[in-house]
């Protein structure tokens, strides 16, 4: 028969050694890491470069506005509208953007990228290039229409000479053509009763435009959407939209005609 002091010793080392399974798991888990909170880009970014698949710099003013995760990214220089929706994991993002050609849809291009929120945003093209943008100042800046009631002008989806699209925002944010177009992918296309809002908290607006009479009114009449923004002394607005079924989107640099 065993002595009773061993009887009891079994369960005690038991219990001890239980206990510092227990106690090296919870040190396990307090050394992981935290994740990385996920980035937040909303912003315009401006000054930025476009490099082709070549590596060769294509544009050195490509530009982007960013809220709530839709992202809009142009050159004006080579004609070229993206759109999609960024699916952000930390600093990295993802997204399929529908890729615009002078107006018109191209193809839906893969985008990956990386957010230095406040600093920029970097990203590579699939099968076309990368690009970098930069984080504007302007950002400090509040959106207020007061500051875009003006007749605005541009070229927009390839039209050349001097009939460019002229569009009047006036003080309740609605947005009407005073000229439109007579060559290029929307020649022709009227813009009425469409809508400027801005984005409280922010200097960006959203865009709402029913585009109507184009000569290729089968193709690109319809409803668009965008965003947009402008910088103090406030002579240039940054305009992109696009259609609701994707086929178009008009974009531009936009400058004061009066």
């Amino acid at each position: 028969m065993k002595p009773l002091f061993e009887i009891r010793r079994v369960p005690h080392v038991l219990f001890v050694l239980l206990t510092l399974v227990l106690l090296q798991g919870c040190f396990w888990e307090s050394d992981d890491p935290a994740p990385t909170p996920d980035a937040n880009p909303t912003g315009y970014y401006k000054q930025g470069t476009l490099t082709n698949s070549a590596g060769t710099v294509i544009d050195s003013a490509f530009q982007a506005i960013v809220y709530n995760g839709h992202l809009m990214m142009m050159s004006v220089a080579n004609g070229l509208l993206y759109d999609g929706n960024m699916v952000i994991t930390g600093n990295s993002f993802t997204t399929t953007a529908v890729a615009y050609t002078n107006g018109v849809k191209e193809a839906s291009v893969a985008i990956t990228g990386n957010i230095n929120a406040g600093s920029e945003i970097t990203g590579d093209i699939t099968g076309r290039g990368s690009f970098t943008l930069t984080y504007a100042q302007s950002n400090s800046q509040t959106a207020a229409v007061l500051n875009i009631v003006k007749i605005w002008a541009s070229h927009v989806g390839g039209s050349t000479g001097p009939e460019i699209f002229e569009n009047t925002i006036a003080s309740d944010g609605s947005m009407n053509d005073r000229n439109n177009t007579m060559n290029g992918n929307f020649n022709g296309c009227r813009l009425i009763n469409g809508t400027i809002t801005r984005i409280i908290g922010t200097n960006l607006f959203t865009v709402s435009a029913p585009l109507s009479s184009c000569a290729d009114s089968q193709a690109n009449d319809g409803d668009y959407t965008g965003l947009a923004t402008s910088e103090y002394p406030y002579t240039t607005l940054v305009f992109m939209m696009t259609k609701e079924d994707s086929s178009y989107g008009m974009n531009g640099n936009f400058t004061v005609v009066l």
